[in-house]
């Protein structure tokens, strides 16, 4: 075994104080065991002459990351986003008799909306949680064209074609879930969530025809001075789940899936006449983002979203301006949109 190498540290002024004396020693030690190597570990031994105690630390367990012991739980999440959206929208009815199908139609496309959103969490240390989202986006540009058709198969007998840049789209939402974690996100670079959810919604947009013009039979175009309004309205319970994953404590990226039963309502102010649709839908609604966390309080996140939405047939009934009232069947109602947010998130 090789000589131990044994540092002594003495105060200078030792010889005329008579307070206490400390002393540190530095051991350079080799553990050798049968059939096996060589281990060398750098020990410091800290001496006490007044009380006479001692205390020894290791090189070793001096390089391990310090954690906190004390991790404050926050209760309460809130979010703010603001972002771009681009929607479309059609309904299609039959003829009264059922011989006509389709026997009109709306669409609405190319959408441009701006959108603010809201979103409010609470969380159990448990792991129960609930939450709240509000939306709301004004329409600034969008097409739209009204088809009426005379025979099955066949090109649009009446053609209207107009603008579509007024009208907006809100969005409401609860839920209640539980989150399951896994890893640590103070002691592990990876960690992640899962949080299966249940919740009831509420979404309304409003549509709108304006100027114009109208082409009948395949001739020219004349102005068609349309001043039309339609507000589609989707109201159900959804099942989904919230999902993320924590990289090295400051990065995340995380992502969530609802599927929606409906109850749709239509309702139309439509050349002088009213129309009401109904009809049982339903929808889904997903994205996928990153976050980055500058601290444990603040966060800031990107994310892109999109949601389907489609009706099965259902009833019309059209009140015309003298209030007689037409009943035909809906044939259906679909609603697509794409957007992209960005935003901010406080835990407290």
């Amino acid at each position: 075994m090789k000589p131990i190498l044994c540092l002594i540290l003495l105060a200078p002024l030792a010889a005329i104080a008579d307070d206490a004396v400390l002393k540190m020693h530095v051991f350079d030690v080799e553990k050798t065991e049968a059939g096996a190597h060589k281990n060398k570990s750098l020990n410091m031994i800290i001496f006490d002459e007044q009380t006479g105690e001692s205390s020894q630390v290791s090189a070793e367990s001096s390089r391990q990351k310090i954690q906190p012991t004390n991790v404050k739980h926050r209760y309460w999440s809130a979010a703010l986003q603001t972002g771009y959206k681009r929607d479309s929208f059609e309904w299609q009815t039959a003829s009264p008799a059922g011989g006509i199908s389709p026997f009109a139609e709306a669409k609405w496309d190319k959408l441009d909306l701006w959108q603010i959103q809201a979103d409010l969490g609470f969380k159990l240390p448990m792991g129960f949680v609930a939450k709240g989202h509000a939306a709301y986006a004004f329409t600034f540009s969008g097409n739209t064209q009204e088809n009426g058709y005379i025979q099955n198969n066949s090109a649009p007998f009446i053609q209207s074609n107009g603008s579509a840049d007024s009208g907006y789209s809100a969005d409401f939402s609860g839920a209640i879930g539980y989150q399951f974690d896994w890893g640590d996100q103070v002691e592990n670079d990876l960690s992640g969530y899962l949080t299966p959810l249940v919740g009831f919604a509420f979404q309304e947009q409003k549509y709108t025809m304006r100027g114009g013009v109208q082409t009948v039979g395949g001739g020219d175009s004349t102005p068609a001075n349309l001043n039309n309004d339609y507000l589609a309205g989707w109201a159900g319970p959804w099942l989904g789940f919230d999902a993320g994953m924590n990289l090295f404590e400051r990065h995340g990226i995380f992502t969530s899936f609802e599927h929606h039963w409906a109850d749709y309502r239509g309702l139309g102010d439509w050349q002088e006449n009213h129309l009401e649709h109904h009809a049982q839908a339903h929808g889904y609604k997903t994205q996928l983002g990153y976050q980055y966390k500058p601290n444990a309080t603040w966060a800031f996140s990107f994310a892109f979203a999109y949601e389907y939405w489609n009706t099965g047939s259902g009833t019309e009934s059209l009140t015309l301006s003298n209030q007689t009232v037409v009943k035909s069947q809906f044939n259906s109602a679909v609603r697509e949109s794409f957007g992209v947010n960005a935003g901010v998130n406080v835990a407290f």
